[in-house]
């Protein structure tokens, strides 16, 4: 339920009123009133939000209209007693309307938005160089990559060529200042290790597209629930875009620094994926709800910008993820280790000569590295009644790791380092030796 404020010409309050009913409005409320030297009425108007558009495209074009609504729930409680409950557990979603001023209002201001991408630069580059995971954490939150990225999303539900130009600008701006400060800290301090935080940043799983998508459709549901019926934060949702944008736009400016060009291109084949992603996931969201180019009061809105944008968004997705499979495996790593750890721990285990305690996958991350280089390290344990020495257990256990990877994947060069473990009894205490 919102409250509308509505100003009009004296002798329009009489349409004001007819089109709110309409509109099953309740505690509709008359006065008189002056504005300078002319008289007009104003007019309180409660009712629910999916009835906001549909009321101002009503009175649109009356005589001194002015109107005003309150960007929050309004609680009527009216008689009787046993109706209260049911009337104040009713929540609605806001109008299309009502979420598409409040992303044009929160765009902000250039400076502040600026200090935030830099804050948050430093912040993921310190994470970087220390290799701390909380400070990467941290700079999510501070990062504003989540604004411009879902004002893209909502520009092309709303076929808005202006915001769209506007979000996108800020969007590769924010990228660019952040790889600048997060590249002059590198250069200023000398920095060469590739952290081991740095490496899973750049790792590329199958299923990166989904992360995107997800978090373009949080970020709409969230910002077109109702502020009582939402259960997660906006901070909490701005957080999950900012995972997908901060730590790879942070990455490319060290990376290109460093020139080490493979953490650079996972880096900026991460951002454009997000940047795509998150615009298809919330702007469908948003045209579910409602959010299109009809509004009558609404006149920037150009219907075939959201099918031109969708079907350009579509195909460079598509385009990113033919370059994904079709290529070699370096936006893949991510899912590859972990498919390498089910295929070693598997042969192990189906070996009958031992049982695996721990096994390890993971792609080198120095510089000078062949690309499909895939590092595996496992623990086993030998089954009992085995009496292979461990040399020979070791050497046939990795010779059968190494044939099954390949099978597997020809792609993968792999590296086995296999260790074998037993338990070892315990010495004998004093006690223990004495006793007969």
């Amino acid at each position: 339920m919102r409250q509308l404020l509505i100003r009009v010409a004296r002798d329009s309050s009489d349409r004001v009123i007819a089109a709110a009913r309409e509109h099953d409005a309740v505690d509709v409320m008359q006065w008189q009133a002056t504005m300078g030297d002319d008289p007009v009425a104003m007019i309180a108007v409660h009712l629910e939000n999916r009835s906001l558009g549909a009321l101002l495209d009503d009175i649109e074009g009356l005589p001194e209209l002015s109107v005003s609504f309150f960007p929050s729930e309004v609680l009527l409680i009216q008689p009787p007693k046993s109706s209260m409950v049911s009337e104040v557990k009713q929540l609605e979603e806001r109008s299309p309307l009502e979420f598409f001023l409040h992303s044009i209002q929160s765009i902000g201001s250039w400076p502040s938005f600026l200090a935030y991408v830099v804050a948050g630069a430093i912040v993921v580059w310190i994470a970087f160089f220390t290799d701390t995971i909380y400070l990467l954490v941290a700079a999510m939150l501070v990062s504003p990559f989540a604004g411009p990225a879902m004002h893209v999303a909502v520009a092309t539900a709303a076929g808005d060529v202006t915001i769209l130009k506007k979000s996108l600008i800020r969007y590769f701006a924010a990228v660019l200042v952040t790889m600048v400060v997060t590249g002059g800290l590198t250069l200023a301090l000398q920095q060469e290790i590739v952290t081991s935080l740095m490496a899973s940043v750049s790792q590329v799983s199958a299923v990166a597209v989904l992360l995107p998508l997800t978090a373009g459709a949080a970020g709409a549901l969230n910002l077109v629930q109702s502020n009582r019926s939402s259960l997660v934060s906006g901070a909490a949702v701005g957080m999950l875009i900012a995972a997908s944008l901060a730590p790879p736009a942070g990455l490319l400016g060290i990376a290109v620094v460093m020139q080490i060009w493979e953490p650079a291109l996972k880096a900026a084949f991460i951002l454009g994926l997000q940047l795509l992603g998150i615009n298809l996931g919330g702007a469908l969201v948003f045209r579910i709800y409602g959010l299109d180019s009809s509004f009558v009061r609404y006149d920037r809105g150009k219907k075939r910008l959201f099918y031109a944008s969708t079907a350009v968004t579509l195909l460079l997705l598509g385009g990113l993820l033919f370059w994904q499979f079709s290529g070699s495996l370096r936006l893949q790593r991510g899912s590859e280790s972990a498919e390498a750890e089910r295929v070693v721990e598997q042969t192990i285990n189906e070996s009958q000569l031992a049982q695996a305690v721990d096994v390890a996958a993971e792609f080198p991350r120095l510089r000078q590295q062949q690309s499909n280089m895939l590092l595996v390290t496992a623990y086993v344990r030998p089954q009992e009644g085995v009496t292979l020495s461990d040399e020979a257990l070791s050497s046939q256990l990795r010779r059968e790791i190494t044939r099954r990877l390949t099978e597997h994947n020809p792609r993968v060069v792999p590296l086995v380092a296999l260790t074998v473990v037993e338990t070892v009894p315990p010495a004998a205490t004093p006690q223990q030796q004495e006793s007969p």
